[in-house]
């Protein structure tokens, strides 16, 4: 290398972000307008009606709409209505054959009436959540290019750091009307003052994925059998198989507020029914996580259904 360490890393850092640039400006955008998908989704579907909030009549209403299209199904879940979004959703999952699991059905039901709403077929504020993480590719290969995006962004940042040797003089330094030296100015102050929040949003956006870009420790562990270490890792969620005997599930409102008193009265964001009437069927409550700043993945309750 007849160039020194610190000009290659300019060279690096030059070409990754000029390829990856625009395309991590196009994750990042979308990124920002999901924070605001619940109301870009109310937008784009007027029918859906808001209303009084009132959980224990959204929940009987669920109830009562799955058990009337959806007693056979695998799994039921229900979203309750929030002050973001007042669509109350309701999804099931077919059953196939045994130890296998069909399609999703997903509808929206009116929580007063109980009758699924008719809204416009738009994906809503759901489009620029999908885009930001797998680029509205087919499962797996837009998770793997965002996360290879997230990677060479983690590149092009160290390689930044090593190319400023005066990075904290960089950032008070800027000539204006100076052409592209005032355009480089700019980069290096703008580049220093949101420094921290790239490195935590690209690191952690790795993390997230790091069973799907690192799974060498879980392989070595538990070899194919992914499904074991997200059981030992989550036993909450691991839940009994159906056995086949039918039994009437019980009323989920009593579930409920059994939950939220476990809570000291916060909110339930959804809930996840399996094997709805049978008698190995269980219930998963899990807590909305508008009312706390952390969020906090242990946060569900589980009751025999």
């Amino acid at each position: 290398m007849k160039e020194g360490f610190r000009q290659a890393m300019a060279w690096l850092h030059t070409w990754v972000g000029l390829i990856f640039g625009w395309l991590l400006f196009a994750i990042f955008l979308t990124g920002t307008l999901a924070y605001f998908k619940d109301e870009i989704t109310h937008w784009m579907q007027p029918e859906v009606q808001a209303h009084p909030l009132d959980d224990a009549r959204s929940l009987a209403v669920a109830q009562a709409y799955l058990q009337q299209h959806a007693p056979d199904a695998a799994r039921w879940f229900i979203t309750l209505p929030n002050s973001r979004d007042p669509g109350l959703s309701v999804m099931w999952q077919d059953k196939l054959d045994p130890g296998k699991r069909g399609n999703f059905v997903q509808k929206v039901v009116d929580p007063v009436s109980g009758e699924a709403v008719l809204a416009r077929d738009s994906k809503g504020g759901e489009f620029f959540y999908r885009f930001h993480f797998q680029l509205q590719m087919p499962h797996p290969w837009g998770r793997w290019l965002s996360t290879l995006a997230a990677m060479v962004m983690f590149v092009a940042l160290i390689t930044g750091i090593i190319t400023h040797k005066k990075i904290f003089k960089d950032f008070f330094t800027f000539r204006p009307r100076k052409g592209q030296r005032s355009w480089l100015d700019g980069h290096n102050a703008v580049g220093v003052l949101v420094l921290p929040f790239h490195l935590m949003i690209t690191y952690s956006s790795l993390v997230i994925f790091m069973s799907m870009v690192m799974p060498a420790p879980i392989m070595a562990s538990y070899g194919a059998d992914t499904r074991a270490f997200f059981s030992e890792m989550f036993p909450a969620t691991d839940n009994a198989p159906a056995l086949g005997q039918p039994a009437p599930l019980q009323s989920l409102v009593p579930m409920y507020t059994q939950a939220r008193a476990q809570w000291a009265g916060g909110q339930v964001g959804r809930l996840a029914v399996n094997n709805p009437g049978d008698v190995n069927a269980s219930v998963n409550i899990f807590r909305a996580g508008s009312d706390r700043v952390a969020q906090d993945f242990g946060s569900m309750v589980s009751f025999n259904g």
